[in-house]
């Protein structure tokens, strides 16, 4: 699942305030950069489906 380990990010306010706002967007902006990089990396390797 963590094949490489994993990465730990700190965005700003508290547990119960990270799905408002200005939390909410550094959290969006932290998620998607993540997933983006995540994706270019492991653009050759095969799903648990068999798919690419």
């Amino acid at each position: 699942m963590a094949k490489d380990g994993i990465e730990v990010r700190k965005i700003p306010g508290t547990h119960a305030g990270m799905l408002t706002e200005p939390s909410v967007r550094i959290l969006a902006q932290q998620l998607k950069a993540a997933i983006s990089l995540a994706l270019t990396q492991d653009s050759g390797t095969k799903t648990a489906s068999g798919g690419e």
